[in-house]
């Protein structure tokens, strides 16, 4: 599933599933969103059918981008199994609440 930016504001919206199929386009494409318009942004999950290492890995690379312009990424609506990933994986360290990231 592509990402899309909700009008008016700085939110995409993931939904669906991204698989190791569909991870470097959904990337790019979030990327792309995500340059056009500097700032502060959520990413909405409410609607993600199914979590991998696959989307914290996009997630990761949306994260980097977006701290590196010195702007804060916050994650919406976040899966439990997202999560786990997350705490599994040793990157709570960055996706920390009070930083904002969850």
């Amino acid at each position: 599933m592509q990402p899309e930016r909700l009008p008016g504001r700085r939110v995409l919206h993931l939904s669906g599933e991204v698989g190791f199929e569909q991870a470097a386009a959904v990337c790019e494409h979030g990327l792309e969103l995500l340059a056009g318009s500097a700032g502060d942004w959520q990413v909405e999950l409410q609607d993600l059918k199914s979590a991998s290492s696959v989307t914290v890995a996009v997630l990761l690379t949306w994260y980097r981008a977006v701290t590196a312009a010195g702007a804060v990424l916050q994650l919406q609506s976040v899966p439990d199994r997202l999560r786990a990933i997350i705490e599994v994986s040793g990157l709570s360290f960055m996706f920390d609440e009070r930083e904002g990231f969850l």
